[in-house]
């Protein structure tokens, strides 16, 4: 109600005090540039959700990586078992794999070292 009362009177605020001349300032350029504002928020808000969207899509897709690349180290390590089993020598690349022997051999002696650490803790919790 003063803006207008204000504005009517002058629109060029002459108000010694720097705070109220900002805040003034502030006010008229929000009231002339209404329709303005509006469409950034609008803006704003369409970003955000694209945002959110494309993350989820990217954790879906990383989720998604992560379940097919665990289904072919299981059966890296199936294969690269039988391998040395039957004494033949195993070239990942030959079957399809972008893993190497060293990494699929890394998996084995970490399933290894759970299993220990899990018979350990049986163990223990029976005694």
């Amino acid at each position: 109600m003063s803006m207008g009362l204000m504005t009517g009177i002058a629109e060029n605020f002459n108000i010694e005090n720097a705070q109220a001349h900002n805040a003034m300032s502030n006010v008229t350029t929000f009231r002339d540039e209404v329709r303005m504002f509006d469409k950034l928020s609008l803006y704003s808000n369409r970003l955000a959700n694209q945002a959110s969207k494309v993350l989820r899509e990217l954790k879906s897709l990383q989720a998604e990586r992560k379940r097919r690349e665990n289904g072919e180290m299981l059966e890296a390590v199936r294969i690269l078992k039988l391998h040395r089993k039957h004494g033949v020598a195993f070239d990942p690349k030959a079957h399809g794999f972008v893993l190497t022997e060293n990494r699929i051999q890394d998996e084995i002696n970490r399933a290894l070292i759970q299993t220990e650490a899990y018979i350990a803790g049986l163990a223990k919790n029976a005694a």
